[in-house]
């Protein structure tokens, strides 16, 4: 065997036994053989991670017939990160009107293995969505407030 060859082989045998890479073993081999005592991966600490400045850019603004503004969020798919950044930026800008969502679908899940579908995460959350519809594109309620 080549000393490469023997090196993956020994990755293979050290993932095999608990530990994540080649590195790792080697350390913990090391470790034995200078009589160190120590654990592997064996407590957990916690930690918060510091907030990240973002921006985010709305789909439409629209101005009512009152002057009001509308952000509007056009949604095909719904995904765990652009609902998390929705509540973030409504819990961020709290002088805003709050996000309203056109889906493609309201009735589609959020996952494969949630019941919960993109409507009812919106109404759950406060968020007002339609169906789009081409015949209407926005609802005349929302242009009329």
């Amino acid at each position: 065997m080549t000393s490469k060859a023997a090196a993956h082989s020994k990755d293979r045998k050290g993932i095999e036994e608990g530990y994540r890479s080649g590195l790792e073993v080697k350390i913990a081999e090391g470790l034995q053989m200078l009589g160190v005592p120590f654990q592997y991966e064996e407590q957990k600490f916690a930690f918060t991670q510091p907030a990240k400045r973002r921006t985010y850019t709305p789909d439409f603004l629209v101005t009512t017939k009152s002057g009001k503004l509308l952000i509007i969020e056009a949604k095909g798919r719904f995904r765990t990160e652009d609902r998390q950044r929705h509540l973030h930026f409504r819990a961020s800008n709290p002088d805003l009107p709050a996000v309203r969502f056109i889906f493609s679908n309201p009735n589609n899940r959020i996952s494969k293995t949630s019941k919960t579908t993109y409507g009812a995460w919106c109404a759950k959350n406060d968020f007002l969505f339609v169906k789009f519809d081409p015949t209407q594109v926005i609802p005349q309620e929302w242009l009329d407030e």
